[in-house]
């Protein structure tokens, strides 16, 4: 499994910057999230849960906390009490919930005393989990937790990200001298290699996208 530090040894290499002197440490993280978020939905992680539990005579559950930032892709209805086992649900709602409240899942049936206690299971796709390493050390134990083979691609973007730093240098006049003028690269150089990076996360990003499973075959 991935590590962030392996993502931030893979930055530190592309941009010959092994002391984070060029890009800070925390700057490095925050391109590497960026990049992680351009991932949605293209590129997900599966997430189920199982603490819904059905009570009599209600049909509206709270959708659990482990699903609520993505798109629910099935619903499973334990086919009996502490049984373990699950089938599809054929029918049933997703009301989402309004901004910072909680979606909410609706079955097409009214629990029964039979019903009660039997479990629900959400499945859903959920956004990668953003990097929250606040140290190269701290990185060492923090697992990239998206789909394996494609911790790069985040790299790519934030090398998107880092190669454009040094245009706002190059756009402004009071920063920008006669011997940088001539002995620097030119604003068309410095956008041609931020692109190529950015184009390389969309040609790696595109080759991996997940389309979303049939909810039922």
């Amino acid at each position: 499994m991935a590590t962030t530090a392996s993502m931030i040894d893979e930055l530190r290499e592309l941009l010959n910057d092994a002391t984070d002197t060029q890009v800070t440490f925390p700057t490095k993280i925050r391109y590497l999230n960026r990049g992680i978020k351009a991932m949605w939905p293209k590129v997900y992680r599966v997430v189920s849960t199982t603490s819904a539990v059905l009570v009599l005579n209600q049909e509206e559950y709270a959708v659990p906390a482990g699903n609520l930032a993505g798109l629910i892709l099935a619903v499973d209805l334990e086919t009996e009490l502490a049984s373990g086992l699950y089938r599809r649900l054929d029918h049933y709602d997703v009301v989402p919930g309004a901004a910072g409240s909680t979606a909410i899942i609706r079955v097409s049936f009214l629990p029964t005393a039979i019903d009660a206690g039997r479990k629900l299971r959400i499945v859903s796709a959920e956004r990668i989990t953003l990097l929250a390493a606040a140290s190269y050390a701290a990185a060492g134990s923090e697992n990239y937790d998206g789909p394996a083979g494609t911790e790069g691609i985040p790299v790519l973007y934030a090398m998107h990200m880092a190669t454009s730093r040094s245009l706002d240098d190059r756009i402004d006049y009071t920063r920008l001298s006669t011997t940088q003028g001539q002995n620097g690269v030119d604003d068309a150089s410095i956008m041609q290699v931020a692109q190529l990076w950015y184009a390389e996360f969309q040609q790696e990003l595109d080759a991996v996208d997940m389309p979303f499973p049939i909810a039922r075959a």
